[in-house]
């Protein structure tokens, strides 16, 4: 079958093996792939109207949609996501490829190599990494993942995250789907779940596509199950390079890898040098190939009604702004916390928004005691309304006499939280 598909005779180098202590964190391995297929690629182009669109593609069928609201593609503006054609809609003999090697036993990085050299040679030439790693099945935005339409909407994960003079570039966390909703099946799903509880090593197929977003290849099913068990979703995740740094003076490069920069310097002379010169010219669209694949549209995905209780598993994870806080809050640990708020570090109100902000969208059981204490502390009062927002979620006596105690010795100048204990008390006594 596979002499048929694929004519050109592809090599798939390993370069380098990381453990779980690499710059991404987790097991990995660099690679180079010679004479790929370049069917399984990101590309982009102007449309009609003058904004530029980004495509991931597979065998000429756009699996995700990704628009920018003018021709710039502004890195910190949040861009609009909407839902592709469909992984069922490239010939089925690609899609069973993938179908069967992500349904082989998961064993090491390196293992998986072999396995997946189908799968790999439909890539572009270049320099990947493929990484496992863990990745929450949730858009970005909090919502469900497979939950997606064809109406562009935006997407937090979409774009660099500028707050407070602090950037988070992202790195590879989120998934949107390749598989389109018609097949969902809770049977499979079911099985999923019971692989699951018996410890079985189940991994999905990602492609990092840019910022905080990756498509899932293979494992939708997998995804939902281990949401629904309140496991880890890990995925054998291709990482492309993003971006080149190249001065003019220079051979040599650095190539940005899944938020991790690398040397041209540890490469391969040779295939680095082609590397360079050829980078990113395969990914140019011209405007009716850009107009053809924003035309092909699975009317599926804005008809398919998706059962309420998977609606809210996308909120079983952060979103994409709650990731940004956890890159700019550092260390979370409790001696970090007292620090701050004993005010012992450089900007410690700034260092401790953050850690507010980073532990509430983890769901972290220190929030409400950290909300408390600084709701109650006079030294923080930039800090007041977001605490005291958090602290009004929360039913207990002790919030409860807080808010009394606020309302009792409130002289009325911060209006807005003065509501906030207002309508606590009211909602809570059912008045």
């Amino acid at each position: 079958m596979f002499e048929r598909l694929w004519k050109k005779s592809t090599d798939i180098t390993k370069l380098e093996l990381y453990s779980e202590n690499s710059p991404w964190q987790n097991d990995a391995v660099l690679l180079h792939v010679s004479n790929g297929l370049g069917d399984l690629r990101m590309a982009y182009g102007m449309a009609k109207n003058n904004t530029c669109k980004s495509f991931m593609l597979l065998k000429d069928i756009p699996l995700v949609k990704w628009h920018s609201q003018d021709e710039n593609n502004c890195p910190t503006c949040e861009k609009l996501i909407s839902a592709g054609y469909g992984l069922e809609k490239v010939d089925e003999e690609v899609s069973s490829v993938i179908r069967s090697y992500m349904n082989q036993p998961y064993e090491t990085i390196d293992s998986s190599i072999d396995k997946l050299w189908p799968v790999l040679r439909l890539l572009t030439s270049g320099y990947y990494v493929l990484a496992d790693l863990p990745l929450y099945p949730s858009d970005g935005n909090g919502q469900f993942f497979w939950n997606q339409t064809n109406q562009p909407a935006f997407n937090k994960g979409s774009c660099w995250i500028y707050y407070k003079q602090m950037l988070a570039e992202g790195t590879p966390t989120f998934l949107l789907p390749s598989q389109l909703p018609e097949r969902y099946d809770e049977a499979t799903i079911n099985q999923y779940r019971e692989k699951y509880r018996l410890g079985e090593p189940l991994r999905g197929l990602a492609y990092y596509m840019g910022d905080y977003l990756c498509v899932l290849m293979d494992g939708h099913h997998k995804a939902v199950a281990a949401t629904l068990e309140g496991r880890e979703f890990r995925c054998l995740t291709i990482l492309p390079v993003n971006t080149i740094s190249c001065p003019m003076d220079e051979e040599n490069f650095k190539m940005s890898i899944g938020g991790v920069w690398i040397d041209s310097k540890s490469l391969p002379p040779k295939t680095s040098k082609e590397f360079k010169n050829k980078f990113a010219q395969d990914k140019k669209l011209k405007t009716d190939e850009v107009e053809k694949y924003l035309a092909m549209e699975a009317k599926c995905w804005d008809q398919f009604k998706w059962p309420k209780e998977l609606l809210n598993l996308g909120k079983c994870y952060p979103d994409a702004f709650t990731m940004a806080c956890i890159e700019f809050a550092g260390d979370l640990s409790d001696e970090r916390i007292i620090r701050l708020l004993r005010n012992e570090e450089a900007d410690s109100e700034d260092k401790l928004e953050f850690v507010l902000k980073a532990l509430i969208g983890l769901k972290d059981i220190r929030i409400t005691e950290l909300a408390m204490k600084i709701a109650k502390n006079e030294g923080l009062r930039n800090l007041w309304t977001e605490a005291f927002e958090y602290l009004a979620t929360i039913q207990s006596e002790e919030i409860e006499d807080f808010f009394i105690d606020f309302l009792v010795n409130d002289e009325k100048l911060r209006p807005k939280l003065t509501k906030i204990a207002d309508e606590y008390l009211v909602k809570k006594r059912g008045v």
